[in-house]
């Protein structure tokens, strides 16, 4: 136990270090605090948003928009072209997606004040401390 021990604590180390690098995770984190206060964003912020993250935790490539796009496709996210360019809005189904992503992905986001949401059943996300 005493030699496995720590080879396993760096492999857990290197697979969490990778996964914040991971923009299919990383998209939800930057989506995480808009949902709550905002009622869209566009796909153009995200990414920026999401590139910012990536490069403070050590990433080199750059997302394009439409990258970006595909990810929230694939993910399911519903998006809309207003007259500025393709947007994300939070309401309908966005919203729940959301927060049963960050579930699955074990994210560990802080519950929102005021968020129906993230106060229903079903939510396993960060509780602040009292």
């Amino acid at each position: 136990m005493e030699t496995v021990t720590p080879l396993l604590r760096g492999l857990v180390e290197e697979a969490t270090a990778r996964r914040k690098l991971e923009a299919e995770v990383v998209v939800l984190e930057v989506l995480w605090e808009p949902a709550h206060q905002v009622p869209e964003i566009s796909v153009k912020k995200i990414t920026e948003y999401l590139n910012l993250r990536l490069r403070t935790r050590g990433g080199h490539y750059e997302y394009r928009e439409g990258e970006v796009g595909w990810i929230l496709r694939n993910r399911g996210f519903d998006r809309r072209r207003n007259g500025s360019g393709m947007v994300l809005r939070f309401s309908g189904d966005n919203t729940p997606l959301l927060h049963r992503l960050v579930r699955r992905f074990g994210l560990d986001l802080p519950e929102l004040p005021g968020c129906a949401v993230c106060a229903g059943p079903d939510t396993i996300v960060a509780q602040e401390s009292m």
